[in-house]
């Protein structure tokens, strides 16, 4: 069990979108994308997953809402056997240094289901996405906590983005809980 660790945002990247890692989901799972009235949808995995006062539908228009008719090309829902919605993932979009970058974000699992090899297939489904909508790169944010989380986001070929002081301790605090990770970039 992992304890404490201080919460510092990270920033991975992947320089290609080739070769992405495929997993199939489990039986009975399924993927369907964002349709209309699923802002509320999104919100109540969030909710399940973080701090109400973190996650509400201001976050949602600030980080996703401001270009809603992406939405149903972009955003998966994880779906159970008995069809409930269980998680979500985005294949988004960035500019940075003028260059489009895709961007894996606001993945998440209810609790209840994760630790089942969910994530990989949800992941590995938006990765091919941003393939698909014409992305080359991608990369991510995501907190020093999330270790099972980074875990899978290194299976996929995301490196450490490690360029100030503030990126190395953190990285420092991830390293701690995951050998394999370079501390040193």
């Amino acid at each position: 069990m992992i304890g404490h660790i201080e919460y510092l945002s990270i920033r991975m990247y992947r320089p290609n979108l080739r070769r992405i890692p495929q997993y199939s989901l489990l039986d009975g799972f399924g993927l369907r994308f964002f349709r209309r009235g699923d802002r509320k949808t999104w919100l109540d995995i969030w909710q399940t997953v973080e701090n109400h006062e973190r996650v509400t539908l201001k976050t949602f228009r600030q980080s996703l809402g401001y270009d809603l008719p992406a939405l149903p090309r972009r955003c998966l829902f994880l779906i159970s056997p008995d069809g409930h919605v269980i998680g979500t993932a985005t294949a988004w979009y960035e500019r940075d240094h003028g260059q489009r970058w895709g961007r894996l974000h606001w993945v998440a699992i209810r609790p209840e289901f994760q630790g089942r090899g969910l994530s990989k297939p949800l992941v590995g489904a938006v990765m091919n996405l941003m393939r698909v909508l014409g992305h080359r790169r991608a990369f991510l944010i995501t907190q020093t906590p999330r270790i099972a989380a980074i875990r899978t986001y290194l299976r996929f070929g995301f490196r450490p983005d490690i360029s100030t002081d503030e990126d190395h301790r953190a990285w420092r605090l991830v390293h701690r809980h995951i050998k394999a990770v370079p501390v040193s970039m």
